[in-house]
């Protein structure tokens, strides 16, 4: 039997608890690569992109703007998501 949304939902909400269960969802499409077309639906994928923009930065011990916390933002949230499609 398939698990509903809800229990999804709180399976991660518990595989993740430095979020303080405040995680909300939503169903999104697989992104894809534009032009190519190509879908962004794996773990590395979401790392590749966290290591070319995100890392440099934090290593370098650099403040982050704001635009750089949301895109952290979205590549967790990718990667939470893009881990529950390879655990399937």
């Amino acid at each position: 039997m398939s698990k509903t949304l809800d229990e999804q939902a709180e399976e991660i909400r518990q595989r993740y608890p430095n979020t303080g269960g405040n995680m909300e969802f939503m169903v999104i499409p697989i992104p894809r690569v534009a032009p190519l077309g190509i879908p962004v639906n794996t773990i590395n994928g979401v790392q590749e992109v966290w290591d070319t923009f995100i890392k440099p930065a934090q290593d370098a011990g650099e403040p982050q703007s704001i635009e750089e916390r949301v895109l952290m933002a979205i590549l967790r949230s990718m990667y939470v998501g893009v881990e529950q499609l390879e655990a399937k």
